[in-house]
């Protein structure tokens, strides 16, 4: 087996693992942290139980839309956007209890139905801002894998890809910026990772991505649920300053900021500074960071300590599991946590199949 497949299996595997583990948690942890002791043993309860009543722990849309993302990069050979958007559509009404955001069903509706430009029913959500949430970072990592010879490719397909259901600039930077993430951790793949020199590798493709948006932290709103059940679009608008985001490069010279430190954040300090929540800009800077504080550990430390940060905590697991997978490969991920948990033998196929494309381009 190539020295590279292992990696690749990893990251879709991380994907689907860090989901499944996290989803439990979600809603008892929003806006807090939780105590990594409790989600460990809650881990170890639950792939017991799996295990021995012969039942899979099920996995959310983070992994439903990343296996169809890579199914259609599989199918069309190439980003087909049509094709993508008619498989994300197809599965959100094959089985829309999966934790889809609740304004999403707008925008599949409008898909299911046939539309000239798969672009525009998310380009309309919000007073035409879009959504600024996370899911178009959570689903990214196939596109990692799919262009991982290919950087310029690998940034336009995660920007077009993420546009399907998120138009605000803040989520189709953060898609991209996890998708680097990830290709990043295949190309060290388990030899010395310098934190800060990975960071400075992200910046170097957020900086200018940012400074080319006009507005980037002009107002949006959310697509993606909540426990408490609020809608974010639903909400009476704030005040203009209210709605400035923060931009990817100061959480990244944040995450440098906290290696740098003698001793680590804590996680009320994490969740404080970079954040949890269901915004592109909170989740994908936390996985990211989770993923550099544990990279001398392990995928077994990474899942729970990613999860013990709270929020949204299967996107956040599973973003981070999607980076330590392609970084550590497929072997450091236990094998009773892939037998345990729903779409594990659908990740390595689907990694496989990339493999594959990667090894015959």
């Amino acid at each position: 087996m190539s020295l590279l497949k292992p990696h690749f299996r990893g990251a879709m595997l991380g994907v689907v693992v860090g989901d499944c583990m996290g989803s439990f948690w979600e809603a008892t942890s929003w806006r807090k942290t939780l105590n990594m002791d409790d989600v460990q043993r809650k881990i170890d309860e639950q792939v017991e139980q799996s295990l021995r009543r012969e039942f899979r722990i099920s996995y959310t849309d983070d992994s439903t839309m990343s296996f169809s993302l890579a199914e259609s990069l599989l199918s069309s050979k190439e980003y087909n956007a049509v094709d993508v958007a008619k498989r994300f559509s197809a599965d959100y009404f094959r089985d829309p209890r999966r934790g889809y955001g609740q304004s999403i069903s707008t925008v599949f509706t409008k898909l299911r139905f046939g539309i000239d430009d798969v672009y525009q029913p998310a380009a309309e959500q919000f007073n035409g801002k879009g959504s600024f949430g996370n899911g178009s970072a959570m689903r990214v990592a196939p596109v990692a894998l799919f262009a991982y010879q290919k950087k310029d490719t690998l940034i336009e397909v995660a920007r077009n890809s993420a546009r399907i259901t998120h138009a605000h600039p803040s989520a189709i930077i953060g898609a991209i910026l996890q998708a680097i993430a990830v290709h990043t951790a295949l190309e060290l793949r388990g030899s010395d990772l310098d934190p800060v020199s990975f960071v400075e590798s992200l910046l170097s493709v957020v900086v200018p991505l940012e400074e080319a948006v006009e507005e980037p932290t002009s107002s949006g709103a959310t697509d993606e649920s909540t426990p408490s059940g609020d809608d974010p679009s639903s909400s009476p608008p704030p005040d203009k300053k209210s709605l400035v985001l923060p931009s990817y490069q100061s959480k990244l010279l944040q995450i440098k900021e906290f290696i740098r430190q003698p001793h680590p954040p804590s996680a009320d300090e994490i969740m404080e500074t970079l954040g949890n929540g269901i915004k592109a800009c909170e989740a994908v800077p936390c996985a990211i960071y989770a993923f550099l504080h544990c990279h001398k550990l392990s995928f077994k430390y990474l899942i729970p300590y990613t999860i013990s940060l709270g929020g949204d905590t299967d996107t956040i697991a599973s973003m981070a599991g999607a980076i330590g997978g392609a970084y550590w490969g497929e072997s450091c991920i236990p094998m009773e946590w892939i037998n345990s948990v729903e779409g594990s033998n659908q990740a390595i196929k689907l990694a496989d199949g990339l493999f594959e494309f990667y090894s015959n381009a």
